[in-house]
């Protein structure tokens, strides 16, 4: 039998977002030591982070942007670098990032769904910060930005819906899961146990969606009183 799919957010949903936000300022930090131009790091945290991003990487390498295939070389070594730094901070603060409840009931989950992590974050990041974590065994799928993409949800969650289906909810916690959530139509829960001490503008919380949990004890309430369940095909 087939089973239903729950897809999930990473950061702020799995982990805390901590790591990514250190990293984010860490990438403006790094640049501006290595063009030395200390006034870069100021673009770390602003709403339109990612246009900055093309001309620090214009400036360090000489190509130009306005030629696509330099736009997605400088695209792919930018996100490279953030994805490199994120694991690096993943490691550091080690398994406190995890959401250990939440991980525990995905994983008394797995014999009736399949799980999907959809998230993102730069490509070839999530699976060796499972494995710093200790959770390679709990998603059958992973499905994260390509470096060649700027970081968004849509795109990212579309492609897993054209390949698998859409899931039965998609369990997140940010403005940008529920614009794509809308767009798919696909039902959100909105989750809101990351509560870091780290403030970052450009990662604006706005917590509603079709249904907003505190704990996973609500958001078992609502799995299990569940009605709808759409049929899908899984990949082989």
């Amino acid at each position: 039998m087939t089973k239903e799919i729950l897809a999930v957010d990473f950061g702020g949903t799995f982990i805390s977002n901590k790591a990514a936000d250190i990293a984010h300022y860490q990438w403006f930090k790094v640049m501006a030591m290595l063009l030395n131009k200390p006034e870069i790091e100021k673009y770390a945290g602003d709403k339109d982070y990612f246009k900055y991003v093309y001309k620090i990487m214009e400036d360090f390498t000489g190509l130009n942007q306005e030629n696509e295939e330099h736009k997605n070389i400088l695209k792919r070594w930018a996100r490279s670098l953030f994805a490199f730094i994120t694991i690096g901070e993943v490691k550091k603060l080690g398994k406190n990032i995890l959401f250990k409840d939440f991980a525990n009931y995905l994983r008394e989950l797995k014999p009736k769904y399949s799980l999907a992590v959809v998230s993102s974050q730069p490509q070839d990041s999530i699976l060796p910060i499972l494995s710093i974590l200790g959770c390679e065994d709990i998603f059958d799928y992973i499905y994260e930005s390509s470096f060649y993409e700027e970081p968004d949800k849509y795109l990212v969650l579309s492609r897993f819906v054209n390949e698998n289906g859409k899931p039965l909810y998609y369990i997140g916690n940010s403005s940008d899961d529920l614009e794509a959530c809308r767009k798919l139509k696909i039902p959100l829960i909105n989750v809101t146990w990351d509560k870091q001490d780290l403030s970052v503008n450009y990662r604006k919380k706005d917590l509603i969606g079709d249904f907003v949990v505190n704990n996973v004890e609500e958001l078992k309430k609502i799995i299990n009183d569940s009605k709808s369940m759409p049929k899908v095909k899984n990949k082989s």
